[in-house]
Parts: C-alpha cells; structure tokens; sequence
C-alpha cells in the first residue's frame, strides 16, 4: 500500500469521524424547536436559566413566592448516561422570589452547586422545579412542574462542569415560569342624608379595618386606589364624607371582612344610619361620635348606599295643638261663672 492510499484512508477516516461526531451533536442539542425527546434535545442551554415569576389580575401589593427543587429520576440521552446525586448540583439562591409593592415579575438565576458537581459523575441528573402555595387571598396558584436536565462533563475524566441544561414541560421544551393569577373585588360605598330634619351640607368620618381568613394574606387592598389597607393594622381614614359622596376599596378577595365605621366628629346629632350589604347590616342605628361600624364579608363587587335621615314628628291635627288652651279658657269659665253666681246670691241677701 502506497502512502498516497493511506493518506487517503485516514483523511476518510478522519472525515467519518468528524461527521458522526457533528451528527451526535446536532441529535443531542438541535436547533430550540421540536420536542424534548430520549434521542436527544431541542432545547440544550449552556447557562443556568432562570425562574420567571408574573402576577396577573391587576394591582399586586407585593409578596414572596417560594420554591422547591426535588431530584428526580433522568431520562436516557445519547451518549448520556442518567445519573442521580446524593447532593442537588443546582439551586435557587435562598428559595424565593420576593415582589415589591406594586411589581407583577420577577426572576431568580438557578444557581450551581460547584462541590457537589465536582464529586459527580459525568451523564444526565433531572431536577424538578415546582412553586409552594401562596397563601395569599384570592390568588390562583400555578401548580406546574418544570424538569430541569442537568448535563455534567468532565475534562480529561478530571474537572467536572454543567456543560448544558434542559427544561422541559411534559415533555415539550419551555420557559421556567410560573404565572398566578388574581381575582379582586371592589366595595363603592355612597352617602346619602335625608329626612326633614337633615342638613345636606353635614358630613361623617369613615374609616376602613381590613381582616382576613385564618392563614391568608392579601397585600392588594387599597382605599381609592392610593391608600394600602393592612390586615390586622390600624383603620384607615376615608376623611369626611357628605351627601352624595363616596369611596372605593379595590384589591379584595372572597371571604375577606371589612369593617366600615361611621363617626360623628362634628358633633351633628340625632341622624340614624341604615345600611345593608351581605351578611353586614345597620338598622336605625344611632350615628354616635366615638363611631357606629359593620363589618363585610367580601363575596363579589359591590355597591354599598350608607343613609343618615334625620326627622321631627309632623303634627297629625289641630285638636292636638289647641286642645290644652281650650281646656284651660274652660275651667277658667266654670271659675268664673261660681264667683260671679256665688256674688249674686250674696247682693240678693244684702
């Protein structure tokens, strides 16, 4: 054999080797389309990726949102052999993500867990990544679990690294995101003055007391948008409100309370106020100034009508009015008619 022919057989070599090795990389990491399946990936990442968190439904007073990585068993990948570890290679920083009044996403990067990666074997290691309850009122949680595969190489059978990682959702390839979603109600409390005896221009503090169901918590409520309202703190002022006037509490949830309490600070007394919303209800009752209040139990937008009538009693007839003097010009009479009867009698004897 000449050494023309056995240049020819090792380029040949050569170039079949390259090829098979350019197949099984294009079938291990292809393009990012396609499904996530045991021959290989289609959505191969060389870096940590991140989890996306989003709130939406409107307003969001803020929360923390916790999250759990669980080892799981890998799938087989060509030229990958599935390994488990007895220490998780990734992480979440402090496992949460925390959103600040009025912000709706967020992100935290996973994280490596460089010892334990050095003390692992080369292959494939699943991880799954799903996110606790939230505990917060009316917000629907996102129940999803991401697997994430985690792809260990080492350098000469000596250092070790995460050279690739995979999410996949059922099977199909995604973004490691959780989405939840808020459902808010909103109270639209008027007021409203009559009765004869009222003055329109009057006008009554309100203040607004906020608790929750055992175990929930809800950041979200607001007083006209503006003023947070917090569980468990001191009442808010909705200032002094007169006829016609009103105030609005957004962000709540079903099976929230809301007590409104009603004070007389200007000292107008004699109103009665009546007002009914659910399972809260005022009848006739006195508008005192240390306050008059109810409490709401929260089911679904409303609109509250909080009336103050102030009346006299209307006179029924004349004989009511007359009838004290007309006894009195009577008796006066008898009186009168006995003297002068009397004074008679004694000039007749004179």
């Amino acid at each position: 054999m000449n050494l023309n022919n056995i240049f020819k057989k090792v380029t040949g070599i050569a170039l079949a080797a390259t090829l098979s090795f350019g197949a099984f990389v294009g079938n291990a990491f292809a393009a990012q389309t396609g499904p996530i399946n045991t021959d290989g990936s289609s959505n191969a990442l060389t870096e940590a990726p991140s989890i996306e968190k989003e709130v939406t439904g409107g307003y969001f007073g803020g929360g923390t949102f916790e999250y759990e990585i669980k080892a799981a068993d890998a799938p087989a990948y060509s030229g990958y052999q599935s390994r488990t570890s007895a220490d998780p290679l990734i992480g979440i920083g402090d496992g949460n993500i925390e959103l600040e009044d009025g912000e709706t996403t967020g992100s935290e990067k996973l994280t490596v867990n460089q010892e334990a990666v050095d003390k692992a074997q080369p292959g494939v290691y699943r991880y799954q990544v799903s996110e606790k309850a939230s505990g917060i009122s009316g917000m629907k949680d996102d129940d999803k679990v991401y697997d994430v595969d985690v792809f260990v190489t080492s350098d000469n059978g000596t250092g070790r690294k995460i050279a690739y990682y995979i999410v996949s959702l059922k099977g199909e390839k995604a973004p490691l995101k959780f989405t939840n979603e808020l459902s808010q109600k909103s109270l639209k409390v008027t007021k409203k003055i009559d009765g004869n005896q009222a003055d329109l221009s009057d006008t009554f503090e309100f203040t607004i007391a906020l608790a929750q169901a055992e175990g929930k918590k809800n950041t979200s409520v607001r007083l006209n948008g503006t003023t947070p309202i917090k569980s468990g703190e001191n009442a808010v002022s909705a200032g002094q409100i007169g006829n016609d006037g009103s105030f609005e509490i957004t962000g709540l949830a079903s099976g929230d309370k809301i007590t409104i309490t009603e004070k007389d600070t200007q000292d107008k007394q004699g109103y009665k106020a009546n007002v009914t919303y659910n399972d809260g209800k005022l009848e006739n009752a006195d508008v005192k100034k240390e306050g008059t209040s109810v409490t709401f139990t929260v089911a679904d937008d409303g609109e509250i009508t909080w009336t103050n009538t102030r009346k006299g009693d209307i006179p029924t007839g004349l004989i009511e009015n007359v009838a004290p003097f007309v006894l009195a010009i009577a008796a006066a009479g008898v009186i009168f008619f006995i003297y002068f009867k009397n004074n008679k009698k004694e000039e007749e004897l004179a």
